[in-house]
């Protein structure tokens, strides 16, 4: 994978993280509020696993936040590394 897409991925992990730490919420929370399962939320935020779009879109659905956003956010972020 190229490096610029590591730092993205990375990047990303991270924001998904804090929108969820911001919340106080559990990964339980967010699983019960989009459907996708603990252990690959705790894998996204890990950057262990890339997300699909799907998945994704619904993580961000829970937050009400823009994929968009998050991955604009991401993408400058891991540019700036």
């Amino acid at each position: 994978m190229e490096e610029s897409a590591k730092c993205i991925k990375a990047e990303l992990a991270r924001l998904l993280l804090a929108l969820r730490t911001e919340r106080g919420w559990s990964v339980y929370d967010v699983e019960r509020r989009c459907g996708v399962s603990r252990s690959t939320l705790s894998r996204m935020e890990r950057a262990v696993t890339d997300p699909t779009v799907t998945m994704l879109a619904a993580v961000c659905r829970a937050y009400g936040y823009p994929a968009s956003r998050l991955l604009a956010e991401a993408e400058e972020r891991g540019q700036r590394r």
